[in-house]
């Protein structure tokens, strides 16, 4: 990459799409989403939410991933896929609460007592 300060190994013959690296574009996309959840712990130590993938599934099996999966066609963009799949694959009800959050996840996260 030719952006100052940039760290990511862009694929070869694919060029950086977006805003110049003076600019941030907090547009969604329509794609997959992974979210990292991080907390602090009570001694201060920063602790992260990563899920143990099953050994039965047919995508890297067993492996420690970040929450996240793929867009539904209900999905608008990358943001309600991301609120999706931490709601799925969580139960942070919470979560239901946002406003990216789909229509229906928000009435399950009232039905269920998500404050």
């Amino acid at each position: 990459c030719t952006r100052p300060g940039c760290w990511f190994s862009h694929p070869e013959g694919q060029p950086l799409v977006g805003a110049p690296a003076s600019e941030f574009s907090p547009a969604a996309r329509e794609k997959n989403a992974q979210v990292v959840i991080l907390r602090a712990g009570d001694d201060g130590e920063l602790l992260v939410l990563l899920q143990l993938r099953s050994y039965k599934m047919p995508v890297m099996p067993g492996h420690l991933a970040t929450v996240g999966g793929m867009r539904d066609h209900g999905d608008l963009d990358s943001r309600a896929t991301a609120v999706r799949e931490v709601f799925e694959e969580t139960g942070l009800l919470d979560l239901g609460l946002l406003d990216d959050a789909p229509s229906g996840l928000r009435s399950q996260a009232l039905q269920v007592g998500a404050s």
